[in-house]
């Protein structure tokens, strides 16, 4: 733990002697060191250190708890999420997708667990969650019954990648379109299908429209029509149509990847699986 804060706090250190300047630990020899010159990026330690401290989880534990009478809810912060529903009706549960979930949680990290829970009153009842496009794959039993509840471990599988999803010379995209109000986009692809992997990059120069040229993690595994996870933003990314040329070299790109676990669930005062 100190190599690492040393690590934030004392970078380019040198000391009287450059030449001896990491003989010892940095940290013990901190009165003789001085920092080269540099602007220390207090914002980097200040988020290294928040990212620390919203981890660790006090003696009470970190919990999230919302009530929601909605009959149809979509669930973003979902790290130790303790959620209530108390619609009176069967309620529709959707994930968001993978980055925007992962962008609530402090200092994600592959293998990463965490906690979450849902519980309905007497009369309601929640379908496995839905998670079409988004990056999160659902495992074991994940419905709620009747007054009942269900207990999830979520784990991050993958948070970057670099690895591309091939294009074929020639190929074009003709369009994207915004899924709903959300920041998945559908891209259609002409000339060349492409077979795609979910989790894996593709490149999308765009010539002409608001959306920066870059890659961006694919969330469905269609060969013509394909679910991207593009950045938020207050209106509708545009871009047209252009050939799409990839980049020789693939920058390791946020690309999340959440599997949801049902664990065991609760049903008339008896635990179920």
């Amino acid at each position: 733990m100190l190599k690492t804060a040393a690590k934030y706090l004392f970078p380019s250190i040198i000391g009287t002697n450059p030449a001896t300047a990491f003989s010892q630990n940095p940290v013990t020899a901190a009165a003789a060191l001085e920092a080269n010159g540099g602007i220390l990026n207090n914002g980097a330690i200040y988020n290294a250190i928040q990212a620390l401290a919203s981890n660790g989880a006090p003696q009470s534990g970190n919990q999230l708890f919302q009530t929601s009478a909605a009959a149809s809810i979509t669930l973003t912060n979902i790290a130790g999420l303790t959620l209530m529903l108390t619609n009176g009706g069967a309620v529709t549960v959707t994930m968001d997708n993978a980055p925007n979930i992962v962008a609530q949680i402090p200092g994600p990290y592959v293998g990463m667990t965490f906690p979450m829970m849902i519980a309905v009153n007497a009369v309601t009842t929640v379908a496995a969650p839905t998670v079409t496009n988004t990056g999160i794959t659902l495992s074991g039993t994940t419905t709620v019954t009747s007054g009942g509840s269900r207990n999830y471990r979520g784990q991050i599988t993958q948070l970057t990648t670099n690895v591309p999803n091939s294009l074929t010379s020639g190929t074009t995209f003709t369009s994207i379109a915004q899924i709903g109000s959300s920041n998945l986009y559908t891209l259609t692809v002409a000339t060349n299908a492409i077979t795609t992997v979910v989790g894996n990059l593709i490149f999308i120069g765009v010539t002409a429209g608001t959306l920066p040229a870059g890659w961006y993690p694919v969330y469905s595994a269609g060969t013509t029509s394909i679910v991207v996870a593009l950045p938020p933003s207050g209106t509708a990314w545009t871009a047209t149509a252009a050939t799409m040329v990839q980049p020789t070299t693939v920058p390791v790109t946020l690309a999340p990847l959440i599997t949801l676990t049902g664990m065991y669930g609760m049903s008339a005062g008896v635990i179920v699986v």
